[in-house]
């Protein structure tokens, strides 16, 4: 069920992505995986852009190569895609950054692509800063509290990349379709799974038995382990978000 983010690095990624969206699956996921594994197809193009100083085995962003690999797209900073700022918006909180569900019928209508940063905070901003991406317009979505457990520091409404994926693209929908009907959760798959994986290891799993406990430093403290009851899929639930 696990998948090779090394497939998606920056000196293997052009034979990738220079195969079908099924060659892709079989390669990353191997031939075994690849019909067990949930597939998305997401209503618009994903372009991830991918600072090279965070590891690809720490960036969720890798899960939405894996599990909708016909529609996203990972590129390497400082190598940028081609962009069209009429046809594309990043999800970056910005000081003018729009709400998505705020858009005009107009802007929202030529929506062709949506860019996220998959990198810690203080990189998103080298990133968003560079020319090439200058006239890009920055949306954000409802805040929500992340459910990630890497440790950051600067709040619960720091939103793991996936995550920020997951609400940008449920909001798309909700928008343009007037409601949502659950099709794109596997998108969560992997981080679901990695959730529950570290809920058990803390109650009851390896971690437990050797007396280990989660940091106190986290955004969650002691409240990020929940308990038996609580290792099951994470709550969606409302409160600026940003992607680390």
């Amino acid at each position: 069920m696990f998948y090779s983010y090394n497939c998606f690095n920056p000196d293997f990624y052009p034979k990738l992505a220079a195969m079908t969206s099924q060659e892709r699956r079989a390669t990353v996921l191997g031939d075994y995986w690849q019909d067990k594994v949930p597939e998305v197809k997401l209503p618009l193009p994903l372009h991830i852009i991918h600072h090279r100083g965070e590891k690809l085995s720490k960036a969720t962003g890798v899960h939405a190569l894996v599990l909708a690999p016909s529609t996203t797209h990972i590129h390497h900073f400082p190598d940028l895609p081609p962009c069209d700022p009429s046809e594309a918006v990043m999800l970056f909180p910005t000081p003018d950054a729009v709400p998505q569900s705020e858009l005009s019928d107009e802007d929202f209508a030529k929506v062709k692509a949506i860019y996220v940063i998959d990198s810690t905070w203080q990189q998103s901003t080298v990133i968003r800063q560079d020319p090439r991406l200058a006239n890009v317009r920055c949306i954000t979505i409802s805040p929500q509290k992340t459910k990630f457990w890497r440790y950051q520091n600067i709040g619960q409404h720091c939103l793991s990349t996936i995550e920020c994926s997951y609400y940008t693209y449920k909001e798309y929908l909700e928008r343009r379709d007037g409601s949502y009907s659950g099709q794109l959760d596997n998108l969560l798959f992997y981080f679901c799974m990695f959730y529950e994986k570290i809920q058990r290891q803390y109650t009851s799993g390896d971690k437990a038995a050797m007396g280990r406990t989660y940091t106190k430093r986290h955004a969650h403290g002691e409240s990020y382990i929940q308990g038996p009851q609580a290792a099951k899929k994470p709550r969606k639930e409302a409160n600026a978000p940003c992607c680390t």
